[in-house]
């Protein structure tokens, strides 16, 4: 789905045509927003600049039955 970046959350993944990259944490800044990433150098784009984004996408949990 597409989202504009001040809408990404914890959790989020984030494809960015190359990588997908799970979010760490979102900063709103007055222009922009500062997207920090589990893994991989943080991100730094415009509030309403469109996003690709998987949401509700975990990792599966050990031990399900």
């Amino acid at each position: 789905m597409r989202l504009l970046a001040y809408m990404l959350r914890s959790g989020d993944v984030v494809d960015d045509g190359r990588v997908r990259r799970v979010v760490k944490r979102v900063r709103e800044r007055e222009r922009d927003v500062i997207v920090v990433f589990k893994s991989g150098d943080p991100w730094r784009v415009g509030r309403d600049a469109p996003v690709t984004v998987q949401r509700g996408w975990r990792e599966p949990r050990r031990g399900t039955r």
